[in-house]
Order: C-alpha cells, then sequence, then structure tokens
C-alpha cells in the first residue's frame, strides 16, 4: 500500500508492506525512491523481529478510538538505528491493539511490531495508532479482493480510514477523496470525514474540466492543482459561494492515478486561512 500525504507544506510518502525474504531490497529501493517504508515485522527476518522484541521500550502511550471500542499502546525506540546493515533504518515501532467489549473490558488483543525509515518523533502515537489502523482496514479489503470479493471492508470505509489517516498530518487540514465518473464527466463523493456535509453534498457531481474547482481541475490535467486563496481564484469563480460560507479558504488537490496513469480520483487538502504551497 502507497500512501501519499502533505505533512505541513512538503510531499510526504510512506510505503507500508510486510516484511518478506526480499524486505532489505524493498527498503533500500524504497528509500532510494525517495520514500519512506514502515515495514510490518514478522518471522520472515527472524533476527530484526527477535532484537526488536527484546528491546526495553520504556512506558508506552495509550491513544483510544473515537468509539472507545479499541485502544492501541504505543512505544516507539530507536535503539535499532542502522541495525546490521539496515543503515536506513531508524525506529522500531511497537503496537497493542485491544478491542473493548460494551462493559469496557478487553475482548481482544493483539500486537505488532514495525520497522521504518521515519524518525520516532515523525509521528505522535496517535498517528501511529491510525496507521495501523487503516493498514487493517486496507489489508482486509485487499485480501477479499483476492478471494474475489470485496465484502470484507466497504469501499466507503476504506476511503474514510485513508482521509483521516492523512488528516492526521498536520493539524487544521481537511480532507475530501473524490471518485472519478468518466460516463458521466464528474467527481463523486468518496470521503470527507471533516468537511461540512452541506459543502460534500454541494460539490458532489462537480465537474471535470479547467476552471472546474481545485478537484474538476486536478482530474483534468492529471496534476497537482494549489489554490491559495478560494476567494480570489479564477477556477473558484463557479465555486467560491459554496465554500466561503463554511469558511474554506485554500484548496489543494492532487490527482489519484492508476499504474497506467490514468485519473481515477483526486485527494484534496482544505485549509481555514489562505496558504500557499511553499
Amino acid at each position: 500500500m502507497t500512501l501519499s500525504t502533505y505533512a505541513s507544506l512538503d510531499l510526504f510518502r510512506v510505503v507500508m508492506y510486510d516484511a518478506g525474504a526480499c524486505s532489505q531490497a524493498n527498503a533500500r529501493a524504497t528509500r532510494g525512491l525517495g520514500l519512506h517504508y514502515v515495514m510490518v515485522l514478522n518471522e520472515a527476518q527472524p533476527t530484526l523481529h527477535a532484537e526488536a522484541k527484546r528491546l526495553d521500550m520504556g512506558p508506552g502511550t495509550l491513544v483510544t478510538d473515537d468509539q472507545k471500542r479499541v485502544r492501541y499502546t504505543v512505544w516507539r525506540n530507536e535503539e535499532l538505528a542502522g541495525f546490521l546493515d539496515w543503515s536506513h533504518l531508524k525506529t522500531i515501532v511497537r503496537v497493542r491493539r485491544e478491542e473493548l467489549d460494551a462493559r469496557g473490558q478487553v475482548s481482544a488483543t493483539g500486537e505488532r511490531y514495525f520497522v521504518t525509515s521515519l524518525r520516532q518523533d515523525a509521528l505522535t502515537p496517535a498517528q501511529w495508532a491510525t496507521l495501523l489502523r487503516s493498514e487493517r482496514s486496507v489489508s482486509a479489503w485487499s485480501a477479499a479482493c483476492a478471494r474475489g470479493d470485496a465484502t470484507g471492508v466497504p469501499l466507503p470505509e476504506l476511503l474514510d480510514q485513508i482521509v483521516r489517516l492523512i488528516e492526521a498530518q498536520a493539524v487544521g487540514m481537511l480532507c475530501s477523496l473524490l471518485l472519478v465518473d468518466r460516463a458521466k464527466g464528474v467527481v463523486r463523493h468518496g470521503a470527507a470525514p471533516s468537511l461540512p456535509e452541506a459543502f460534500t453534498r454541494a460539490i458532489d457531481g462537480v465537474r471535470v474540466g479547467p476552471a472546474e474547482g481545485s478537484c474538476g481541475t486536478a482530474a483534468y490535467r492529471g496534476e497537482v492543482v494549489v489554490v491559495e486563496d478560494i476567494a480570489t481564484h479564477p477556477y473558484w469563480l463557479a465555486y467560491r459561494e459554496l465554500a466561503l460560507p463554511h469558511g474554506l479558504r485554500a484548496c489543494w488537490s492532487s490527482p489519484i492515478l492508476s499504474s497506467g496513469r490514468d485519473v481515477l480520483g483526486t485527494f484534496a487538502m482544505y485549509y481555514r486561512e489562505p496558504r500557499c504551497s511553499y
């Protein structure tokens, strides 16, 4: 799974995958592309896995989800940075996941170790927990697809998890994910958990074309569109009155591309103040 997002003003890319026989080569190639990796440790990397489990991680940080039905404890440690010839390895992350029943008692538990090229303070404990939650959803959805069905995780839930993960990277960033409807030449709502519902409904079905807001334009051009001020930018002339009453002032949109460079959708980041990308 590859996740791309803006952290503050910089493009921040993370690739997640499970450990395997070629893990080190994959990690080296990922860093060579200028990306960061987060690898789920397992017995395919027995030495590194064993060393990670032997670490004294100290006290963990407790994170509870919004519904208080799942809680995570997150530990981070940099003692294995550069372990053996893993010169790009920076942090070991240990995450314990506990499911709670209606009485708040633990009904199921699981634990995972991750290795990553990110430094331990690159993500907060809450962001690590969100990353794990999204990774679990995407893994379940991928497994369901491999079986010939995608009922394991409904698409709206999957998209919602991805958007929440990216929103967690920066305070005040409100995101949306739209899907291209090629037959109608529009973009349709996919997920926007933090945007006002009235605004989300209003932009559902925006046309793909030049000067069609940030997302319609990004889908048309197949490239990132940065609108620093919705109130004055010509791309938003037909849509600014939909955004401004909700306090939305800037919108950066990036196309979501297939391996064949077809535009599948757009990912947008909204801000409540005018904001440039540099």
